[in-house]
């Protein structure tokens, strides 16, 4: 059994901006895992965020 997924680095900054609230950001980590993909693919393949909008959040 793996631990709960902590929200930290892109995560949570998209939480702490108000992106996407914290239990989402959990769920997407989370089935990131079991896809076997990254957490920012998990968001734009199910489309809770655009690349665009995960990139320009990531360069400030």
């Amino acid at each position: 059994m793996s631990a709960e997924p902590r929200l930290q680095g892109l995560s949570r900054k998209l939480v702490n901006d108000g992106l996407i609230d914290e239990a989402k950001a959990i769920e997407a980590i989370k089935g990131a895992r079991e896809a076997k993909t990254t957490f920012t693919q998990y968001l734009v393949n199910n489309k809770i965020l655009s690349a665009k909008k995960i990139a320009m959040e990531a360069s400030v």
